[in-house]
């Protein structure tokens, strides 16, 4: 389990020099927040129909982030936009602190919650999992780049404490909050349905009409079709280094499914080609972990189908992968409960956990080989189960536990 601490200071020593360094950066919206923040103030000047318009875009930022990096066209339903709406009303470099304190308390309160479904991983580690979520490069990058992840991760964080309360139908409601980005969402809710976890995905369609509705009123419309537009021209050409730039979308920097289709075919065959591939991948994935459902405990069942979220999702950067932190923290439960392989968790918890390794798979692109350690520590949670059959009652068919 100090696979999960070793590696804070090492955290700790690149991050804090990156957020001194950067300080310059962030005040002139050179990073991630900037463009949330630009969506925040052109709802806020009730210009929601200009939302996902690159030149409406582009003459906002310059205005408002004249040093500013390169507009970015706009991927996040529109509701996300609105909610942020009372950061747009400060100066920017107010909003962009009060974004970074609201992201430390979010998470801080999401460990908090957190610690009482893991006692055995808390016992072990002897430290709150604050530390633990701080130690994991994804979350320093979130902080950093005054990302969005963190919120998904609270909201993946709500969804897994109400399915173990018993409250299916409130994990289908925090879902629903997180479909900003939808694609870390619908896979998990496909999986639910798969599962028969009816009243979740009841509590999903019942949150998330509202929010999709909410998201059309704020752009109209035309802004709605501009949003589905870019959606089919940002996945029909990832290998266009425009179309890279505009939606900031670097395929071989996916840590899933499709970044390692990128990365070892992407030179060799045309997008069309890649686009089935991946398809056709992530469709046998699927099925593969529908077809789990006889043989995954209820307790493991979320944070696999988490797992296999990360692997399907549309894209995959470090930050997103920040919702890692609950199958990890489950797996890591497991393993304590002699569930499953301790030491393959240990390789695959220490090379997830090593700073260092993220920002030189950037420079040398090896980014897209860290799906591998996710979908491993999937693995070793539909393993645990094995295991956890072997010990119990050999003799009683995998369909009656």
């Amino acid at each position: 389990m100090w696979s999960l601490l070793l590696p804070l200071p090492l955290t700790a020593a690149l991050i804090i020099p990156l957020l001194w360094s950067s300080r310059t950066s962030i005040a002139v919206g050179k990073t991630d927040f900037s463009d949330l923040y630009a969506a925040a103030y052109v709802v806020k000047e009730g210009q929601g129909h200009l939302l996902y318009n690159d030149d409406a875009q582009t003459e906002v930022k310059s205005r408002l982030f004249p040093e500013g990096r390169t507009t970015r066209t706009h991927n996040h339903l529109a509701f996300e936009a609105l909610c942020l709406v009372p950061l747009a009303l400060l100066p920017y470099p107010a909003a962009a602190t009060i974004w970074l304190l609201l992201s430390l308390a979010l998470l801080a309160f999401t460990a908090y919650a957190l610690e009482p479904f893991f006692p055995r991983l808390r016992k072990s580690i002897g430290v709150p999992l604050l530390v633990p979520c701080l130690a994991f490069y994804p979350i320093g990058q979130t902080l950093l780049q005054g990302q969005d992840s963190i919120v998904i991760l609270a909201l993946y964080s709500a969804a897994f404490i109400s399915l173990r309360s018993g409250r299916p139908y409130l994990a289908g409601v925090a879902l629903a909050l997180g479909l900003f980005k939808f694609h870390l969402v619908l896979p998990t809710i496909l999986l639910l349905a798969l599962y028969r976890e009816r009243r979740a995905v009841i509590g999903f369609l019942s949150a998330a009409v509202p929010v999709v509705a909410l998201s059309v009123a704020v752009v109209g419309f035309s802004g709605t079709a501009q949003f589905a537009n870019n959606l089919v021209i940002s996945n029909s050409s990832l290998k266009d280094s425009s179309n890279q730039l505009r939606f900031a979308l670097h395929p071989t920097a996916y840590s899933n499914i499709r970044g390692l289709v990128y990365w070892l075919l992407g030179s060799q065959y045309s997008d069309m080609v890649l686009i089935l591939i991946v398809v056709l991948l992530t469709i046998t994935a699927l099925i593969i972990a529908g077809l789990m459902y006889y043989r995954t405990p209820s307790d493991l069942q979320f944070p696999f189908a988490i797992v296999v979220t990360t692997l399907v999702s549309f894209h995959l950067y470090y930050h997103d992968a920040s919702i890692m932190l609950i199958p990890m923290f489950v797996a890591a439960e497991a393993a304590l409960a002699r569930r499953c392989n301790a030491k393959v968790l240990t390789t695959c918890f220490i090379i997830l956990m090593l700073a260092p390794l993220y920002p030189l798979s950037y420079i040398y692109d090896f980014a897209s080989l860290m799906a591998i350690p996710i979908a491993i520590t999937g693995v070793c949670l539909a393993v645990s189960h094995r295991n956890r059959q072997t010990q119990t009652s050999p003799t009683v068919p995998a369909t009656a536990v």
